[in-house]
């Protein structure tokens, strides 16, 4: 019986750091759509999470365009983001 208690309370520890985990991980993936820098709306960057090594950088899209004005975080090492980003920064000087 004993025994029997000891496995339950373990499984149920087992479960709860299960859910807890899934809390913890980034939000941005390394997959995300191909998006134009015309289309981008605004860029946000926001610090890095205890949990999380890399700082995240949110999209905004345009209403109009394909993804209409949904937001988008994007993993700040990959190599297209970082394109976006300077093609976006570039594109929104040249407008002013």
């Amino acid at each position: 019986m004993r025994g029997l208690v000891a496995a339950a309370l373990l499984l149920l520890l087992v479960v709860i750091c299960c859910i807890d985990v899934e809390a913890y991980k980034c939000k941005c993936n390394r997959k995300s759509p191909k998006i134009s820098y015309k289309d981008v709306r605004k860029v946000e960057t926001k610090p890095r999470y205890p949990y999380c090594k890399e700082k995240m950088i949110y999209v905004t899209m345009k209403k109009g365009a394909r993804f209409k004005g949904r937001q988008y975080c994007l993993h700040p090492k990959l190599p297209t983001t970082r394109h976006l980003l300077k093609r976006y920064e570039t594109w929104r000087e040249d407008l002013r």
